[in-house]
């Protein structure tokens, strides 16, 4: 099998950082980047995934003849080619039988949860625009970051851990997970749980905090009504992942924090997506791993800078590297736009505004939880946690 060749003749990766590299590339370098490693992952996908190569067939198109590069993509899209959240189990390459891989779970942009398999490479990258993302914000080597995460198997908790030993900031973290606290949990012991985390908090007295909005938020105001004075800690950043917020959300956790609040924007399925620097000008896509265009969801036409658009992720691989799930033309159901402005900070990747979803929105403290017809697994029991809260 062709996949098994790959496997034993591919490039191992170092892990080591690329950001070096990249800060020497010109716009046109990165450009070319990106049509290369668009030629290789949708080429990879069609021989090694017999979904994509139905989609590719019946759009007319070979990925080996037909597509050079990001325009190509996106004709392939408007044609059918492309995924969403309900097709990750059509997704997994023929060859991930023959690979390592970390099975994770995550509700994503779909109402049911969803099985990803990751592999080596995919880690790899992964650490890579985590990277990024960090010294985009100031986390420098030696720091301290509070980290808070659902349990394994869910992407949080797995997707962020080589991120600690390849390449990123050379940091001490301290990884907190959510505890299940249910109504037949006494007041004593909730206070005794809530108190451990605290003990634990001032100990470590983090530089950076990172997590979820309904971590960094809602669980940490639980704690404050347990005694955390978050005033006598030396918190520098807090640092949002996940799913879209708002500027209000954004606002009201620096301000919980007494810090300056940090956005990104990434997915179990494709990663990390953008990220915010200090200028704050919208945010860096993170273009070296990633290939991100809006499209107009009724017709599929690019809908082009600085106008609002559905989003359109394709992770990006060189040729010999080998993820274990393909996500091609792959949608959150979310609405970003591409800025023509560049960033002051000097960095050459491309900006965009915050995404936002359209979905109906529940506020809780002043914090939507999505209602869907069939909420996932992750949703429930993040509702299950905020009653108990309460």
């Amino acid at each position: 099998m062709q996949g098994l060749e790959l496997l034993n003749t591919r490039k191992e990766g170092t892990g080591e950082s690329v950001l070096s590299q990249e800060h020497i590339l010109s716009r046109s370098d990165l450009e070319l980047a990106t049509d290369r490693k668009i030629r290789a992952i949708s080429r990879l996908a069609y021989d090694h995934n017999p979904f994509l190569h139905r989609l590719f067939d019946s759009a007319g198109m070979n990925p080996h003849a037909d597509v050079s590069g990001k325009s190509d993509l996106l004709k392939a899209y408007k044609k059918g080619v492309r995924t969403t959240g309900a097709d990750v189990e059509k997704l997994y390459a023929d060859y991930a039988p023959e690979l390592p891989t970390i099975e994770i779970w995550s509700s994503g942009s779909s109402s049911k949860s969803k099985k990803i398999l990751v592999s080596r490479d995919a880690l790899i990258r992964s650490s890579r625009g985590q990277e990024r993302r960090d010294r985009a914000s100031g986390i420098q080597d030696g720091q301290r970051v509070l980290r808070f995460s659902a349990e394994a198997p869910h992407a949080t908790s797995i997707s962020s851990v080589p991120a600690l030993f390849h390449g990123s900031p050379k940091v001490r973290t301290l990884a907190f997970h959510l505890p299940s606290l249910y109504k037949n949990v006494s007041k004593a012991e909730k206070e005794r749980i809530a108190r451990s985390y605290i003990d634990m908090i001032y100990e470590f007295n983090p530089d950076h905090v990172r997590g979820g909005v309904f971590a960094v938020y809602k669980f940490a105001r639980w704690l404050v009504s347990y005694g955390l004075d978050i005033e006598k800690l030396s918190v520098k950043s807090v640092h949002l992942g996940g799913d879209p917020t708002t500027e209000e959300e954004r606002k009201a956790i620096g301000k919980l924090w007494n810090a300056e609040p940090f956005d990104s924007y990434s997915s179990s399925e494709v990663n990390l997506v953008s990220y915010e620097c200090h200028s704050h000008s919208g945010m860096h896509i993170n273009e070296s791993d990633i290939f991100v265009a809006t499209v107009d969801p009724e017709s599929g036409d690019d809908v082009g800078g600085n106008k609002m658009g559905r989003d359109l992720c394709t992770p990006l691989y060189e040729d010999g590297e080998m993820p274990a799930t393909f996500f091609l033309n792959y949608s959150h159901g979310d609405n970003i736009a591409i800025l023509e402005d560049t960033c002051p900070c000097g960095e050459i990747s491309m900006l965009s505004t915050h995404p936002t979803r359209d979905t109906r929105k529940k506020l809780i403290t002043g914090f939507g939880l999505d209602i869907k017809e069939q909420p996932s697994i992750v949703r429930r029991a993040a509702r299950k946690i905020g009653r108990s809260l309460n």
